[in-house]
């Protein structure tokens, strides 16, 4: 369990009323997550309801052909296991971590959290906020993917994980983003070399920095901006970038 002195990462918790969070301590627990660990699986019970610290996780759906659709992703703003607010004891998709961040999550065991939603009080009102943005993120997902070109996805989803991350510089892999965007891993090479060219970010083996925040939201599409008001709205103020990013790092955009 969490001692008294050991207050979460994740906002959602970090933002309880402090009675309400003592309340909780005795049935959260901290976990230790890393790169490419998988949290649940779909279709298979859901044991524990996870609550990320600073690190990025995707929730994910693979095909009959094998082939992996990202959709959602998830850090400190929010928990995994949204399902098991409707009352589902198994898990809906595959979530699995892809930058680990500070390396922590809290975990709460399922029947733990069914018990706390009974009491309908901040702990159930902070969480039901928070579905109704991750409904708005996904919702928001499809029309996305469906609409737009990928190099202003690609944009979106390295926005996204700056924001959840906390920093401009993190690890990551063509491999990865190309399967996290759909698309062949050369496709993703010419959109992040553009990038540099434009000196947005800078790449390096299995690394991005990004240089020019401002740069890369000008090629975001426009979900990257309404997705953000969404969670500013139903989280009551706090957007999912909660952690301050360093704009002295930032960089102009050659013209």
């Amino acid at each position: 369990m969490l001692t008294n002195t050991s207050r979460p990462s994740n906002h959602l918790l970090a933002a309880l009323p402090a009675d309400e969070y003592r309340r909780l301590q005795p049935h959260l627990a901290v976990r230790e997550i890393k790169n490419r660990q998988s949290l649940q699986k779909r279709d298979e019970p859901m044991g524990e309801i996870l609550f990320p610290g600073r690190s990025l996780c995707s929730l994910l759906l693979t095909m009959a052909g094998g082939a992996t659709a990202e959709v959602a992703v998830v850090g400190a703003e929010g928990f995994i296991g949204v399902e098991a607010l409707l009352g589902a004891t198994v898990a809906a998709c595959d979530a699995s971590v892809q930058i680990a961040g500070d390396g922590v999550a809290v975990a709460m065991t399922l029947d733990a959290f069914r018990r706390e939603l009974d009491h309908r009080g901040p702990f159930y009102a902070a969480l039901t906020r928070y579905a109704q943005a991750y409904t708005g993120f996904v919702t928001q997902s499809v029309a996305c993917n469906g609409l737009h070109t990928v190099d202003a996805r690609c944009c979106r989803w390295l926005l996204h994980a700056q924001d959840r991350l906390g920093t401009n510089e993190f690890p990551l892999t063509q491999e990865l983003l190309s399967t996290m965007l759909g698309v062949r891993r050369p496709t993703v090479t010419l959109i992040m070399a553009d990038l540099v060219r434009l000196g947005v970010i800078v790449a390096s083996r299995g690394l991005v920095r990004i240089t020019n925040r401002s740069g890369l939201e000008a090629k975001a599409c426009e979900c990257y901006g309404t997705v953000k008001t969404i969670f500013a709205q139903c989280l009551q103020g706090e957007a999912p970038a909660s952690a301050a990013i360093d704009s002295s790092q930032q960089e102009p955009v050659p013209s």
